[in-house]
């Protein structure tokens, strides 16, 4: 109970202490609303076109893939912090640079913008690369204080997942043998997208360190 000294309330150190645990054990434990709410607008989205296939964009393009990968890359995060014990404050720098490329994606595919305009697909490509590299570099921050081993761990993460994608979508996208070659060069178009994307966002995650 709290004691009284000259008209005040004066509260013991050891509750104090908790009430500073509670509300530091809040913080780590809150999502984010408006994260939160990005992520489920994405997701819905995506459902909207499994719902009712005319009413979305994703319709034709690789559409089960995307069902798999989407709630994999938003829910990883958190997920992965849970397991870890919720160890430090949340990482919402890396979630929120994770959830880029698939607002990117989905957004596009919603819009119709892979279809309508000139090179979006490569737009997303660098977009979604450079965005990798924030939250490889948004991990792996706390443990270098190296700004060029950061920045090359940011690269070859954003690269290593890009490459992946490309992987996938070339698994998933049949390519008959009389347009092989345009898929090829399409493939390999991408491939420099994300390249350039991983090297730009390393840059990015190497000066931020500097500055900060």
């Amino acid at each position: 109970m709290p004691a009284c000294a000259a008209g005040r309330t004066v509260w013991p150190m050891s509750t104090i202490a908790s009430l500073r645990t509670v509300a530091a054990d809040r913080r780590l434990i809150a999502t984010p609303p408006a994260l939160a709410a990005a992520k489920s607008l994405v997701l819905a989205l995506l459902s909207a076109t499994l719902v009712v296939p005319a009413a979305g964009g994703f319709h034709g393009e690789a559409l089960w893939l995307r069902v798999i990968v989407y709630p994999v890359g938003l829910s990883i995060v958190p997920v992965v912090w849970r397991i870890r014990g919720r160890r430090g404050a949340y990482p919402l720098a890396a979630d929120a640079f994770l959830l880029v490329p698939f607002a990117f994606d989905a957004c596009g595919n919603t819009l119709g913008l892979y279809g309508n305009v000139d090179n979006f697909d490569n737009l997303s490509h660098l977009v979604g690369t450079f965005a990798l590299a924030g939250f490889a570099g948004a991990l792996l921050d706390a443990r270098t204080s190296d700004r060029l081993l950061l920045g090359i761990a940011a690269a070859g993460a954003a690269a290593l997942f890009g490459i992946g994608i490309e992987v996938c979508e070339w698994t998933a996208f049949q390519h008959p043998v009389a347009t092989g070659y345009g898929a090829y060069r399409d493939t390999i178009g991408d491939l420099g997208m994300d390249l350039a994307g991983a090297l730009l966002g390393a840059a990015a995650v190497a000066c931020r360190r500097s500055v900060g």
